[in-house]
């Protein structure tokens, strides 16, 4: 059944632009386009064309255009006005049929003619005329008839002929592979909707067709007089086709569900029937997964959080759904509406009902379904200023006999147990709610509290419990007499103590009262002689709490984190590492039978332990060769404290005080003086027979030397050294840098001749 129907001429096409929402359809007879406004009004917009067939919108660069094939010829008109802009022969072209834009590249477009077996490409060139060329794309397909671009992006073309065939054409070769042989006759139009139908108009049994996905199932849906072009609009669910012999255009919803009527909603829980108009049917197809859902809006009639009341598994629309509205909800207002909605694919109702609600009253007389009470007490039920007066029957009952109560309240003198029972009868839907509460006659008043409580000294602990319901709660200590009188109070206690709570009713002479015990017990008291240490890194340190108080057997010791700690879970450990830094740690001592708990911090001061110095000499004295400024050096000689120095490495000899002598030095860390190094004692010797020269004094250093032995005082010259045995053991002439390597030279005693500027001077050395 059409959507909707206009008459035309022979309609053979339809296109639609999306931004005036307008339908246009060519007309064979006519010569004509019609356009088919957002409000189904028909004009004629373009008129004295010879055979239009296919329409098409597309972009010209900025331009926008409509493109119609005119027989053998495309035309161009400006979609502003519809005014003719160009036309444009296609050479070999006897009858253009129908027209495909490529989706990937939007001004490439590709041409059916069935009565010259070709299919054109056209593409559409640059600025600034976008001129089109038109070219044979293909002659591989008999009676090429329509075209689709599918969601797959395949140029498919169908065969008008018997058992059309569907063939995918390659774009760039326009070679053809077939996809497969339909059982329908002439296919005319071809469209693909959101769920991969496919659907086909044949002129060979004048029949609307919907396939699968394999173009396989073929179904007829509706019989027509040569029906034509097809356009799916995915905005609206909607396939419109166009009937040529039928000169008119009818709109086909795909998944179409029209509600009929819908019964008045029942009471809660009751049954009720919606019936769903069957001669409305859609086109379309929903999947396996699908389920139709009944949902009503709320009483202002809005579906932002629908209620679902019932639901159908189905792939086919129902006739009818059975629904109930749920249990224990209250509905009330006169403007609920009612649809269908379906999941997969997700589409709602074409229209919307009015729902007809019952009126359901609230139902609760008392907050608890049981009462103790003391006789004789004077009690009453239900709710003052009821929101449901004037809309329901109050019906009271006292152990199943019934009252001639009429109010929402129901007050009266109790003295024995008693089961009172209201029920409240909507005068609109006869809805019908309940409640009841038991009212037991109690001598003594329960009191739920706990006996007795243990608490870690100095802890805050809660010794009452939930409030007991119409009751005075009052409260007294011995070793707080300013008690507070709620249910609940909270002390932070020190000492054992006992309370005693009496407990009142309200509704009558009856109380109770109970003594709780309040049991303290010992928190350990955990410390540390000091909280703080420094040492050098590389040390072990010895962490030795205290525990002041408690016992250590049942207690258990946690130290956080756990970082360089040898033990974490005992109380003494050792920290260990040659990482330097600040360490802080957390020790918790935990009562492992009351879990009263201690905690106290020690930090560790790791510093840096300072590198052992490593002394030489030269011409000026000795020097420390592996002098660093962060550390603090003392220097010795022949165990006097000579200098102290943080800016050089080089202990210099002044006056007339000798270069020769033991030297030493201490070296401390800057952070801490606990943290200190000393060299090895180290001894310059002095010169033998060296004499002195025009220039100056000769000396040799470093003497013990090991790798190599320099001269002072020449500025070149012969040297020769000799052993204890007077064998020459190196000789040679004096480099540049006036220096001997001696590395390979065994250790011991060792002479040396120097000639220079005509006399020889003599010394000595120790190699080590």
């Amino acid at each position: 059944m059409p959507l909707f129907t206009k008459s035309y001429n022979r309609p053979n096409s339809v296109a639609y632009d999306a931004t005036t929402k307008s339908y246009y359809i060519s007309n064979l007879e006519g010569g004509t386009i019609t356009q088919l406004d957002s409000n189904y009004n028909t004009s004629e917009v373009i008129t004295g064309l010879t055979a239009p067939k296919d329409l098409v919108f597309a972009s010209f660069g900025p331009y926008q255009g409509l493109l119609i094939l005119d027989s053998n010829e495309v035309k161009v008109y400006n979609v502003s006005g519809f005014i003719f802009v160009a036309s444009f022969p296609v050479t070999n072209a006897i009858d253009l049929e129908d027209a495909e834009a490529d989706k990937t590249q939007p001004n490439i477009f590709f041409i059916s003619d069935p009565k010259a077996h070709i299919v054109f490409k056209v593409e559409i060139g640059g600025a600034p005329f976008y001129q089109p060329t038109f070219s044979i794309h293909s002659r591989k397909v008999r009676n090429p008839k329509a075209l689709l671009f599918d969601s797959k992006n395949r140029l498919l073309v169908t065969s008008d002929t018997l058992s059309s065939p569907i063939y995918e054409m390659n774009t760039s070769t326009g070679s053809v592979s077939l996809v497969q042989t339909t059982t329908i006759d002439y296919i005319n139009g071809l469209e693909e909707d959101a769920q991969g139908n496919f659907y086909a108009t044949s002129w060979g049994d004048n029949y609307f067709y919907r396939l699968d996905k394999d173009f396989k199932n073929a179904k007829g849906l509706t019989s027509y007089s040569k029906p034509t072009g097809m356009y799916f609009n995915k905005a609206s669910d909607v396939i419109v086709l166009a009937c040529s012999n039928c000169n008119k255009i009818e709109f086909h919803n795909l998944h179409l569900v029209y509600l009929n009527d819908v019964d008045s909603a029942r009471c809660p829980g009751d049954s009720f029937y919606v019936n769903i108009n069957q001669q409305f049917k859609g086109k379309g197809t929903y999947n396996s997964s699908n389920v139709f859902y009944a949902e009503i809006s709320d009483s202002k009639g809005s579906f932002k959080s629908p209620l679902v009341i019932g639901s159908v598994s189905s792939v086919n629309e129902p006739s009818s759904m059975l629904l109930s509205l749920p249990k224990g909800l209250r509905f009330t207002g006169s403007n609920y509406k009612f649809r269908i909605r379906s999941n997969n694919p997700a589409h709602y109702s074409l229209n919307e009902l009015d729902l007809n609600m019952p009126y359901v009253p609230l139902s609760n007389i008392s907050v608890k379904d049981s009462i103790d009470f003391c006789p004789p007490a004077t009690l009453a039920f239900g709710i003052k200023n009821d929101i449901d007066s004037g809309f329901v029957n109050y019906t009271w009952f006292e152990n199943n006999i019934k009252i001639s109560e009429k109010r929402p309240v129901y007050s009266a003198n109790f003295n024995s147990n008693t089961k009172l029972k209201l029920i409240k009868t909507s005068l609109k839907g006869q809805c019908v709610v309940g409640d009841s509460v038991q009212l037991t006659v109690s001598k003594n008043i329960y009191i739920p509290y706990q006996d007795s409580f243990r608490v870690c000294e100095n802890n805050a602990i809660s010794i009452g419990g939930d409030s007991i319901t119409d009751t005075k709660i009052e409260w007294s200590s011995r070793l707080h007499p300013t008690i507070k009188r709620e249910f609940n109070p909270s002390y932070n206690f020190n000492a054992n103590d006992t309370f005693t709570v009496k407990v009142s009713s309200v509704l009558g002479s009856c109380s109770s009262q109970k003594q709780i015990y309040i049991y303290v017990e010992p928190k350990p008291d955990l410390y540390f002689t000091r909280d703080q240490n420094y040492i050098c890194s590389e040390d072990f340190l010895s962490i030795l709490p205290i525990l002041k108080q408690g016992f250590e057997h049942r207690i258990k010791f946690t130290w956080s984190p756990s970082v360089n700690l040898d033990n974490t879970e005992k109380k003494n450990t050792v920290f260990y590492t040659n990482q330097a830094g600040t360490y802080q740690y957390k020790l918790v001592a935990t009562d492992t039978v009351f879990q009263c708990s201690d905690s106290n911090y020690f930090k560790v001061y790791n510093i840096e332990r300072p590198v052992k110095p490593i002394l030489g000499s030269n011409a000026k004295g000795a020097v420390i060769k592996n002098f660093d400024l962060k550390y603090t050096y003392r220097w010795y000689k022949d165990g006097v404290l000579k200098t102290q120095t943080v800016k050089d490495s080089q202990y210099v000899v002044s006056g007339a005080e000798e270069v020769y002598g033991t030297y030493k030095v201490i070296v401390i860390n800057k952070d801490s003086t606990e943290c200190v190094d000393s060299s090895n004692s180290f001894t310059i010797v002095p010169l033998i027979n060296v004499g002195t020269t025009n220039r100056g004094t000769i000396l040799i250093y470093p003497n013990p030397a090991s790798d190599i032995l320099r001269i002072e005082g020449v500025n070149g010259g012969l040297f020769d050294i000799i052993d204890y045995t007077g064998r020459s053991i190196k000789a040679g002439m004096l480099n540049e840098n006036k220096s001997i390597e001696i590395k390979e030279m065994v250790e011991g005693l060792y002479l040396i001749h120097i000639n220079f500027e005509g006399r020889t001077y003599r010394g000595s050395f120790i190699k080590k």
